[in-house]
């Protein structure tokens, strides 16, 4: 077997195992909880951000594509790659977007931070749920580390439908 097609094929399934970890666990119990917000207050929007459901929807349809992409991949099928490379760059950026967010967070909501330190500070029946965001951080430098990887020159001849001109064959 060819490396250049076994390196396609981990991309592939890298692709794919990113996008069901992330979509599979996580997002049904968001659009779940919506869901029940719906039913019971009848105003699901009352208790989220008005682009948290524009958000999740172009989230969503991100890691959809991502999984329709790995089997174009594993095909080897020149719109699996291009569809890849949208795909994993978008999801990059997005993941960016959510990095500088945390970065910046503290200095633009300080009366947030200082209602968190308070609330961690109760006693007793005060929960606060907090989560790791370095599974999101290793999920982006995947997504750009596989981008890159498909835009490499022996990885897009590996694709049918796809031929590169050498210099000498140009002239």
């Amino acid at each position: 077997m060819d490396k250049t097609k076994s390196l396609i094929w981990v991309i592939a399934s890298v692709t794919a195992g990113t996008a069901l970890y992330v979509l599979l666990p996580t997002h049904w119990k968001y659009w779940w909880y919506m869901l029940q917000s719906w039913i019971q207050d009848g105003n699901p929007f009352r208790n989220f951000p008005f682009w948290v459901l524009p958000a999740g929807i172009i989230f969503d349809l991100v890691l959809i594509f991502k999984l329709i992409a790995s089997y174009g991949m594993f095909k080897l099928q020149s719109w699996g790659r291009t569809l890849a490379l949208y795909a994993l760059s978008v999801d990059f950026l997005l993941r960016l977007a959510g990095f500088i967010n945390v970065l910046t967070y503290p200095s633009r909501h300080p009366e947030m931070i200082q209602r968190y330190n308070e609330m961690k500070s109760m006693p007793g029946h005060v929960t606060i749920i907090t989560g790791s965001l370095i599974p999101s951080y290793i999920i982006a430098l995947l997504s750009l580390i596989s981008a890159i990887i498909l835009i490499t020159r022996p990885v897009k001849e590996s694709f049918t439908g796809i031929r590169i001109k050498a210099k000498s064959d140009t002239a």
